[in-house]
């Protein structure tokens, strides 16, 4: 299984990650009852009690499209998560990642939650089994590579999982570094905001 995909909450608006959600969420609901199959959970990190469980979604045809009346064929399989990272779980990685070279786009992205009170606001304690919120897409992306490479720092030589995005076409920079510039520079290849995507990676999206 060579994809695994990472739910975030909507509140963080990952366009791309939501994409995926909702894909698995259409490849699972148009099997038939008896093409059901029974996945075992798989969680991908049992250390520091993350226990982020990934779901396998199998390739195979469905209907996509306005109409849906043109099959479409899934040929790679993927893994996605059963569900949004809580913030315990972004905040055990990010912590581990800045202090392994990675820089995101400030020091309190990621919190616990939200709640309309009148306005949005974050829990000040607590809920930390809450989805991670007010976060960007920048940092959503920046955070996929750093769990890819916590994960292969924790579960030994058993872990050969490459990082996805990189600032060179040659995939050997991975993104590690994000900033809250208002500038957005998806025509700039390699940037944060366009990061070279590796197609065959096998870690975290």
């Amino acid at each position: 299984m060579r994809n695994r995909f990472i739910s975030f909450p909507v509140i963080t608006i990952i366009i791309s990650l939501l994409f995926f959600g909702l894909l698995a969420g259409v490849l699972s609901g148009c099997s038939s009852p008896g093409d059901q199959t029974t996945v075992t959970p798989d969680p991908i990190n049992p250390l520091d009690g993350m226990g982020i469980v990934m779901k396998n979604v199998p390739a195979k045809s469905f209907n996509f499209g306005i109409h849906d009346t043109s099959p479409q064929q899934v040929t790679v399989g993927f893994r996605l998560s059963e569900t949004e990272i809580t913030y315990t779980q972004w905040t055990a990685v990010k912590t581990w990642a800045t202090g392994n070279g990675y820089v995101f786009s400030a020091d309190n992205v990621g919190r616990r939650g939200a709640y309309n009170n009148g306005t949005i606001q974050e829990y000040a304690a607590g809920h930390d089994t809450d989805p991670a919120t007010y976060l960007t897409w920048r940092d959503a992306v920046l955070w996929c590579n750093a769990l890819t490479e916590y994960y292969n720092a924790n579960n030994g030589s058993a872990s050969d999982l490459a990082c996805v995005y990189y600032t060179d076409d040659a995939y050997t920079v991975p993104l590690r570094a994000v900033n809250n510039s208002t500038t957005v520079t998806w025509n700039v290849p390699g940037s944060q905001d366009a990061p070279y995507i590796k197609p065959d990676a096998n870690g975290f999206r």
